[in-house]
């Protein structure tokens, strides 16, 4: 998946989360989290893969010990399986004609030099702009968390202003003082 049709997807899904009252989200942040859950998606495959359990886990023959071990890799597996390999698949017929074409083009040895750099040279740009945005995640986390607190404070002003308002309106009513207390104590 190249950058730009990424971008574009990102986009449209921050526009249907907007449309269903979701409004909260970056495309930096869809990106984050889209990332994060093809991690787990691409561990949970891994080890299946590795034990031998991937054609069983498929057609559904695996206990419930072997589906709450992948569960713990990827709490949305089932889920997200179906996209994740329909665009492997993609990327996989992708890459093999890329290499394909770079073999032909020169021989074996510069064709296999071509692509071992490429290879690290993809490797460092995705190593970098995962730190860039793991910095960005860490930073969101950290707003998210400041607004949390202010919402949290504004809440307890609020709670107390009722409360004080309440205890107004009841002595003004003529309630006995001592039955205020008892229903509305005074912090």
């Amino acid at each position: 998946m190249s950058a730009g049709s990424a971008t574009v997807g990102q986009q449209d899904v921050v526009s249907l989360l907007k449309e269903n009252g979701i409004g909260q989200r970056s495309v930096s942040s869809v990106w984050s989290k889209i990332y994060r859950i093809e991690r787990q998606w691409e561990n949970a495959n891994a080890w299946l893969k590795n034990s031998g359990l991937l054609d069983a886990y498929q057609a559904g023959e695996v206990d419930d010990e072997i589906r709450a071990s992948v569960n713990k890799l990827c709490p949305r597996f089932d889920w997200v399986s179906p996209v994740f390999r329909n665009a492997r698949m993609g990327t996989d017929e992708a890459a093999a004609t890329d290499e394909h074409e770079a073999a032909d083009d020169s021989d074996s040895e510069h064709g296999s030099q071509l692509v071992t750099q490429k290879a690290a040279m993809t490797t460092k740009e995705s190593a970098k702009k995962f730190d860039i945005d793991d910095e960005g995640h860490q930073h969101r986390q950290k707003l998210f968390q400041c607004e949390y607190e202010a919402k949290r404070a504004q809440a307890d002003v609020e709670i107390v202003c009722a409360r004080v308002l309440g205890r107004q309106r009841l002595l003004n009513a003529g309630v006995d003082p001592k039955v205020v207390d008892d229903v509305l104590p005074s912090a």
